[in-house]
């Protein structure tokens, strides 16, 4: 028989046995499972698959290339009419003063009544007299007294009036006066016609282009508009004191420039 140390020495021999062994049977079944999941893996950057998609190419290997633009000619084009003024605009000014704001403020309304009338009574029309904004306050320069003022503009439609105009006002209460401002009645059929001569100098260019190129301008693509129209002409005369009877300013309202500007883009075609 066997003693009892010999048979705890066989026992632990066999327990080391079965743990290596057990190790073993681990390592490699980790191994096979590294194995199969490296091989089911898709590669770095590959598009994943699976179901109804399997085989499917990607989209972007679907997506059609894309067409070439239209050509197109860029040109810029100006336009210029030169007219006579046939309105004018002229502004006027009372003024009061005295010892209250009511008595400064009364005697400014007391003169533009005087101008009012004076205007009505030439042939103005009352829509073509319009009040404006007035001012009334304390002088700063001298305590205890008050100054006002009311604005008047008037709107004539035959500028050979204006000159007398200017005068009557003048004779009748104003103060100051400001003008004439010089503009059309009409003016947007003038920048009509600008506007026009502006897309013709842009289509010009475009054909010297074209024809330089082998190529024919086939229509317009769009029209850029960069503005225009005219600028007043401003005069002004102040009436000096002691003005009794004034004569007629000269006025000449010579003539104005309506102009515009277009940027236009145009489609053609090579011959």
């Amino acid at each position: 028989m066997l003693s009892a140390s010999r048979r705890s020495r066989l026992q632990r021999r066999r327990l080391r046995s079965r743990a290596g062994a057990i190790v073993a049977l681990v390592i490699l079944a980790s191994g096979v499972a590294s194995a199969l999941a490296l091989r089911a893996a898709p590669p770095a950057g590959a598009t994943p698959r699976s179901g109804a998609s399997a085989g499917a190419a990607p989209a972007l290997a679907a997506s059609a290339p894309g067409g070439q633009l239209a050509p197109y000619l860029r040109f810029t084009g100006s336009g210029t009419v030169r007219v006579t003024p046939d309105q004018a605009t002229l502004q006027f000014t009372t003024a009061g003063s005295g010892s209250s704001l009511a008595a400064a403020q009364n005697q400014a309304s007391a003169r533009m009544t005087t101008l009012l009338a004076a205007f009505q009574h030439a042939g103005i029309a009352k829509e073509d007299l319009a009040t404006g904004s007035g001012w009334a306050g304390q002088d700063g320069q001298h305590p205890g007294r008050y100054n006002a003022t009311q604005d008047l503009t008037v709107t004539v439609h035959d500028i050979s009036r204006a000159g007398a105009l200017l005068a009557l006002g003048t004779d009748n209460g104003a103060t100051s006066s400001y003008g004439p401002s010089f503009s059309l009645q009409d003016a947007k059929s003038f920048y009509a016609a600008a506007l026009r001569a502006a897309i013709d100098d842009a289509r010009a260019k475009a054909e010297a282009a074209a024809s330089l190129i082998g190529a024919t301008v086939t229509g317009v693509v769009s029209v850029d508009e960069q503005g225009g129209g005219q600028p007043p002409i401003l005069t002004m005369r102040t009436p000096e004191a002691g003005d009794s009877k004034t004569n007629p300013v000269p006025v000449s309202p010579g003539t104005q420039e309506v102009s515009a500007s277009v940027t236009v883009v145009f489609a053609y075609r090579t011959n």
